[in-house]
C-alpha cells in the first residue's frame, strides 16, 4: 500500500513540476494579410503593457506550442488568446527604421528560438 502510494505521489509531483521556456534567439511573429489568405512574417520587437512598451520578455512559464526537435516555441495571439492579452491591454509592436514602434495589427502568433529550462 504504501508503494503504491508512493507512486501516486511521485506521479502526481512530477507531471505538475513547471519549466519555463527561454528565448535565445530573435522574437518573430505572424500576421494575417487581408481577408486572411496570406501570413507574413515580421520582427516582433517590443510589447505594450500598462500604457508602456517594453522589450519581449526572455523567459515564459507557458507556449502554446514547444518543438524540442528545432528548439522553438510559438505563442498564440490571436482568438481567445488574443482576447485574453487585449483586457491585459497587451499589444505588440515593431521596431521602424526612424526609431518608432508600429502596432502590430492582425498577429497571430509570436514565434522564437527557445530552451525548455
Amino acid at each position: 500500500m504504501i508503494k503504491i502510494l508512493t507512486i501516486i505521489i511521485f506521479l502526481f509531483i512530477s507531471t505538475n513540476a513547471n519549466a519555463d521556456y527561454l528565448v535565445t534567439g530573435k522574437v518573430t511573429g505572424g500576421v494575417k494579410g487581408m481577408l486572411g489568405f496570406s501570413l507574413k512574417i515580421v520582427n516582433v520587437d517590443a510589447v505594450m503593457e500598462d500604457g508602456k512598451l517594453h522589450t519581449i520578455g526572455k523567459r515564459y512559464p507557458k507556449v502554446s506550442e514547444y518543438d524540442k526537435r528545432k528548439g522553438r516555441c510559438w505563442l498564440r495571439v490571436d482568438g481567445l488568446a488574443g482576447i485574453m492579452h487585449k483586457a491585459q491591454g497587451r499589444s505588440w509592436h515593431e521596431l521602424q527604421s526612424d526609431g518608432t514602434y508600429k502596432k502590430l495589427k492582425n498577429l497571430e502568433y509570436i514565434t522564437f528560438p527557445c530552451i525548455k529550462e
